[in-house]
């Protein structure tokens, strides 16, 4: 029942909707039958004032419509900081585009790919590739450190730390494609 001043507030509105359509029909068939100019002329005007005023309910409704549209949608679940580690499975870097499943919305665009082998310690069984972008951008610099220090990690065989973001689906699913903002390389583990 979370929603029910909303729901109230929409039911008003198609109300309002309703009872002043009706209205400014009445007018124009009233106007319509009027032959003195004087009166036309005055009828048109209150039929503009009357118009203007539903074009406004039209619009409260649409507003209380939306409103109640947006309690009853599912609360977006929050991103989870995580943290994994483990050996490389694979270091993949490719062309622009991404990987995943973009029909799905479980999609990285992103042109670096990696996975840690599935013993890793706190992994989530979900989650099965990282990925980020090597862009001309203000995030460029530190994507690229992350890249450098992958690839000394997976020709070394270090383990990695991974520190990211598992953000869900809509239907609250954890994602199976994650971004890393932090990886850090391990020896001796």
């Amino acid at each position: 029942m979370a929603c029910e001043t909303e729901r109230l507030r929409v039911v008003q509105a198609e109300a309002e909707v309703a009872r002043l359509e009706e209205r400014l029909s009445d007018l124009q068939e009233m106007c319509g039958a009027i032959d003195d100019p004087v009166g036309n002329e005055e009828c048109d005007k209150q039929l503009q004032e009357l118009e203007q005023t539903v074009g406004l309910a039209i619009s409260r409704m649409d507003r209380a419509r939306t409103a109640l549209r947006n309690c009853e949608a599912p609360a977006p679940v929050p991103p989870r900081t995580l943290t994994t580690t483990g050996l490389l499975a694979f270091l993949r870097v490719h062309d622009s585009g991404g990987f995943g499943d973009p029909a799905t919305g479980d999609f990285i665009d992103g042109e670096v790919a990696f996975g840690l082998e599935p013993t890793s310690v706190g992994l989530e069984p979900r989650c099965r590739e990282f990925g980020f972008q090597l862009r001309n951008d203000d995030r460029g610099p530190a994507h690229q450190g992350m890249l450098d220090l992958l690839r000394d990690a997976f020709v070394n065989e270090l383990s990695v730390r991974v520190d990211y973001q598992q953000d869900s689906l809509p239907d609250g699913t954890p994602k199976q494609h994650s971004k890393p903002f932090r990886i850090t390389v391990l020896r001796g583990l």
